[in-house]
């Protein structure tokens, strides 16, 4: 396994221009009004959109890494794109709402099959639900982030790390969005929608491997999500107690999907 990491989990120049861009409108629609509500304020902009970029930059990096390396344990290779579109779409909302509506979508996964991590007769995207496997590996990672990141804010009470910790969620979540990439297809033709795996969102792609593990995703992601928001109005015992909920609901959704749903 440690060979085929080294191998087979690198990132490409382009991988590392998404992951900037990707960072980059999110740090900026996130920090919005640290720029200034009525007066323009650019030192204090400058700053927390900084720290938010290179902080989320990192998170989706590792993040990527990790579903890099579970891609292989499938026998797959994955490059990840930013979704231009999306994050375009997100910062005309951001303007037009003056920032109360952050939205951005994290991107999605370019996925390929190699003979050489299969044993016995290569099938090309023969099942489907290893797909949905690897893509919701990037939504279920941003949550563990939340998990580790959410009893600093909770010792600490630190507004920048309590706006992290929310793009993070944010970012959980828009990835659910299932869309695809407005653009050409490998072949040159015009955009073929549902044309599987030439490139799509993370929810999207988890969608086409199965309805249901879609449904189980976006609750565990929705419920997560809100018990996350609920501990920055609670103490601590009540946030623990609705952690250990949540970590059960979402192992039992995981658990209902591998013995009724998987194929």
């Amino acid at each position: 396994m440690t060979s085929l990491t080294k191998q087979y989990v690198v990132f490409t120049i382009d991988e590392f221009l998404s992951l900037l861009t990707t960072s980059f409108f999110a740090g900026f629609i996130l920090t919005f009004n640290d720029w200034g509500t009525t007066t323009l304020d650019i030192p204090s902009g400058v700053k927390n959109f900084l720290l938010m970029f290179i902080s989320l930059f990192f998170v989706f990096l590792v993040t990527v890494w990790v579903c890099k390396v579970i891609a292989i344990k499938f026998g797959y290779t994955l490059n990840y794109r930013h979704h231009l579109a999306g994050l375009l779409i997100g910062l005309f909302f951001c303007v037009l709402s003056r920032g109360y509506f952050p939205l951005f979508l994290p991107g999605g996964f370019l996925l390929q099959q190699h003979e050489r991590l299969h044993l016995g007769r290569f099938r090309n995207y023969y099942k489907g639900w290893e797909i949905g496997v690897i893509t919701a590996t990037f939504p279920l990672v941003l949550l563990l982030w939340i998990l580790l990141l959410n009893p600093f804010y909770l010792a600490t009470q630190s507004p920048t790390l309590l706006l992290f910790t929310s793009g993070i969620s944010l970012a959980a979540l828009f990835s659910c969005i299932p869309l695809p990439f407005f653009e050409n297809n490998a072949s040159g033709r015009a955009i073929d929608i549902f044309r599987y795996l030439r490139g799509s969102t993370f929810g999207l792609d988890v969608y086409y491997s199965s309805g249901a593990w879609y449904v189980v995703l976006c609750c565990t992601v929705l419920f997560f999500v809100s018990i996350a928001y609920l501990l920055t109005v609670m103490n601590i015992s009540v946030g623990i107690f609705l952690y250990a909920v949540s970590f059960l609901v979402g192992l039992l959704g995981l658990w209902v999907y591998s013995n009724f749903f998987k194929k």
